[in-house]
């Protein structure tokens, strides 16, 4: 299985300083391999002030968690493996867990003492970064008061797409018409790592039938969330048929080649979070085995549940990754 979009990093790097000692990558491996998950979309930093260390800001929070994780991984060779083009993806072994890295947002971009975004964005390329999602918070340098890319925006996606990065448009699905200026800067798929119809959203996680066919034109994926919040407003807690029942009409509208997993998952125990977050009976990692049983109930064949829980991510980031240089 894989995931699109995941926090589990937040449970050792969101609540202190910085500084501390690298993470080891096989408390990870022995969580995830249960699960099934052999691959994640695993962010790393970003916009948020959650998702970093306290005292620092989002450039050097962002800089001090991929140094804590990469020197983790560059010490446990065996547990993960960082993907940084296609080859590495069609030569991930069974016994490793591919992680794509992924950035929350573009600030950190502008929190350098550079003037240019893009020479930063360098860097992080360079470090592994290979999924850019420009926006988290609604107040963004990238974006303009009539919810347009600016063209400093602009120029940051024109040189993710030239690098090879994946454009993730999460929580720039509700900015019209900078959601649609973003697909145009890049002809590989474009996806949503994490959202759910916009219906059923109670917060900026919604995507409308437009957007999600808009990205499906461009071979792209829309990773379904598997937060309560998201996928159930007026409920305490999701269940699996709520989820399932996404997946479906997801499915009818963009076709079995669009739909993947991206729950954006947070471990709530350890950051002292409330129960409930997340759908019923996926209360740990080891849990999200209930997906793939929720599609088998479901109906859906073996092929179309591999697409769902593996195939998908994997044709995206091959296309979008497949410079091998680097």
């Amino acid at each position: 299985m894989i995931d699109g979009h995941s926090h589990l990093l937040l449970g050792l790097t969101g609540r202190d300083v910085a500084g501390r000692e690298a993470i080891d990558p096989q408390d990870y491996v022995s969580l995830l391999k249960p699960g099934g998950i052999r691959m994640l979309g695993l962010v790393v930093g970003g916009d948020r002030a959650y998702a970093l260390p306290s005292s620092l800001g989002p450039w050097e929070g962002t800089l001090d968690m991929l140094d804590r994780f990469l020197t983790g991984v560059e010490s446990v060779p065996a547990g993960m493996v960082v993907i940084r083009n296609a080859l590495d993806l069609q030569q991930l072994s069974d016994e490793r867990i591919g992680v794509v890295l992924h950035i929350e947002g573009a600030l950190p971009l502008f929190d350098t003492p550079l003037n240019d975004p893009t020479i930063a964005l360098r860097m992080l390329y360079r470090l592994g970064i290979r999924s850019l999602q420009l926006i988290a918070l609604p107040d963004s340098p990238a974006l303009d008061e009539q919810q347009r890319l600016t063209p400093i925006g602009r120029e940051i996606l024109n040189e993710a797409t030239r690098l090879g990065m994946v454009l993730d448009l999460s929580h720039l699905t509700g900015k019209e018409p900078a959601f649609y200026q973003a697909i145009e800067c890049t002809s590989s798929p474009v996806v949503l790592s994490h959202h759910v119809l916009a219906e059923d959203a109670s917060d900026d996680s919604g995507v409308s039938a437009e957007a999600a066919l808009a990205i499906a034109a461009t071979g792209g994926v829309i990773g379904l969330h598997a937060g309560s919040r998201a996928l159930a407003a007026n409920q305490s807690q999701a269940t699996i048929d709520t989820w399932l029942s996404q997946i479906c009409r997801l499915v009818k509208l963009v076709g079995i080649d669009h739909v993947a997993i991206g729950s954006d998952w947070v471990d709530a125990d350890k950051l002292g979070l409330p129960a409930g977050l997340f759908v019923e009976g996926i209360e740990a990692i080891e849990d999200f085995p209930v997906m793939v049983r929720a599609l088998q109930d479901g109906g859906f064949s073996p092929s179309e549940q591999e697409a769902i829980t593996d195939g998908n991510w994997t044709r995206v980031w091959t296309e979008a990754l497949g410079r091998t240089d680097q």
